[in-house]
């Protein structure tokens, strides 16, 4: 099977998959699964699904270190990027219950640019609440 571009055994897919499930990243794992399952060369994958690889491949078992590397190499930011809160300056690789706004200059100058915020922050000068259950 082909994943982003690079061969790998079956036996490994099936690995990459159970990593991909206990990190949490079920989308990507279902798509490798799916190929896996249909005989398919290889699943389609996005940008974020190379991220979520990227994250679960920190220390790659030996049969995937050329898909690590092909991963670091294609994708735009650097392996490991993290979130930094613009208001207190906490910083999170994960993100869990983060916001991000988009923010635009009032005089049209700059162009939009992303605000990234932690959770208390979010809370605090937001008002934001994340629902429980469901996606936020």
């Amino acid at each position: 099977m082909r994943v982003w571009g690079t061969h790998i055994a079956d036996e490994l897919a099936v690995d990459l998959v159970g990593l991909l499930r206990t990190a949490g990243f079920d989308s990507t794992a279902g798509k490798i699964a799916d190929a896996l399952t249909w005989g398919s060369a290889g699943p389609t994958l996005t940008p974020l699904d190379a991220e979520c690889l990227l994250r679960v491949l920190r220390t790659p078992p030996a049969g995937l270190v050329e898909l690590r590397a092909l991963l670091v190499m294609s994708l735009r930011d650097a392996p490991g990027a993290a979130l930094s809160c613009i208001e207190c300056d906490c910083v999170s690789e994960t993100a869990p219950g983060w916001v991000a706004i988009v923010v635009e200059d009032p005089d049209g100058v700059d162009a939009a640019g992303i605000a990234t915020y932690c959770p208390p922050c979010a809370a605090r000068l937001l008002e934001y609440a994340p629902r429980v259950g469901v996606y936020t």
